[in-house]
C-alpha cells in the first residue's frame, strides 16, 4: 500500500511539472494586422451606385482573412463581405464590391481572420461613400390618380397619370424637372418643382384618353437624371 503511495506521489510531481512548462493561452503570440489604406472609387448613376473598395494593409504571419464593411452608425449591419486568403506574412491588398443601394456615409472596414498562431484581434478603418450632386430616389412610379399605388401596366381608358419620386438623399440643387415622353418616346414638356422629399406631378389629355403604350416620366436635377419612372397602357 505505501509502494502505491509513493507511485502516485511522483506521477502527480510530474503532473506539476508539465503544467509549469505550459505557456498560458494569455501569453501566447497573436497575429496582427494593420490597414494602411482605404479608397472608394465610386459612381452614380440614376441613383445606383457602381462603387469599388480597395483596400491594403500587412499581416505578421499566414493567414485567412475576412473583411467586413457597417454602417458606422449602425455596427451590426454588414453591408458587404469578402474572404482574403493571404500565404506568408508581409503585405495585403484586397477589392469589395460595394452593394448597388448602399447609400452614402461613413463606413466602417473591419478586419479580422484566423492566422496559424489562433485568431486575430479585428482592426477598423473609416471611409465615406461619397453622395451624388442629383441626390438619390429610392422610389418612383407612375400611378393613374395623386397619391395612388404604383402600376406598371393597367388595361383599358386612361385620361391621367400621375407620377412620384421619394428622394432617399437629397439633391445638392433646389429644383427638380420632370419631364414626360410619349410612347414613341417624343419629348412633351418638363415640370419644375421646388425639392421635397416627395415630388409629384401629373399627365393628362383633356379632350380624351391617353394612347396605348409606354409612358415615361424622368426626373433631373442639375440637368442629370436621378430617375425614370414608366407605365404601360394596353
Amino acid at each position: 500500500m505505501g509502494a502505491l503511495r509513493k507511485v502516485v506521489g511522483v506521477a502527480a510531481a510530474g503532473i506539476v511539472v508539465l503544467a509549469a512548462l505550459a505557456t498560458p493561452a494569455s501569453t501566447r503570440p497573436v497575429a496582427t494586422v494593420t490597414v494602411s489604406s482605404v479608397s472608394v472609387n465610386a459612381s452614380w448613376k440614376e441613383s445606383w451606385l457602381t462603387a469599388t473598395l480597395t483596400f491594403s494593409g500587412t499581416v505578421d504571419e499566414a493567414a485567412q482573412l475576412t473583411i467586413f464593411v457597417r454602417p458606422a452608425d449602425r455596427p451590426g449591419n454588414v453591408a458587404a463581405k469578402t474572404e482574403l486568403p493571404v500565404a506568408a506574412a508581409g503585405a495585403f491588398t484586397g477589392q469589395l464590391r460595394l452593394p448597388a443601394r448602399l447609400l452614402p456615409g461613413v463606413y466602417t472596414l473591419r478586419v479580422t481572420g484566423t492566422g496559424s498562431s489562433g485568431g486575430i484581434p479585428p482592426v477598423d478603418a473609416p471611409f465615406t461613400v461619397p453622395a451624388p450632386p442629383e441626390g438619390i430616389v429610392d422610389k418612383a412610379g407612375v400611378a393613374t390618380r395623386k397619391g395612388g399605388t404604383f402600376v406598371d401596366r393597367v388595361q383599358g381608358t386612361v385620361a391621367v397619370l400621375w407620377a412620384r419620386f421619394h428622394f432617399a438623399v437629397p439633391p445638392q440643387g433646389k429644383v427638380v424637372e420632370i419631364s414626360w415622353y410619349t410612347p414613341s418616346f417624343k419629348f412633351i414638356g418638363t415640370v419644375k418643382k421646388p425639392y421635397k422629399a416627395t415630388v409629384e406631378t401629373f399627365l393628362a389629355n383633356t379632350t380624351g384618353h391617353l394612347q396605348a403604350g409606354t409612358w415615361y416620366a424622368i426626373a433631373k436635377v442639375g440637368g442629370k437624371v436621378v430617375k425614370r419612372a414608366r407605365l404601360k397602357i394596353v
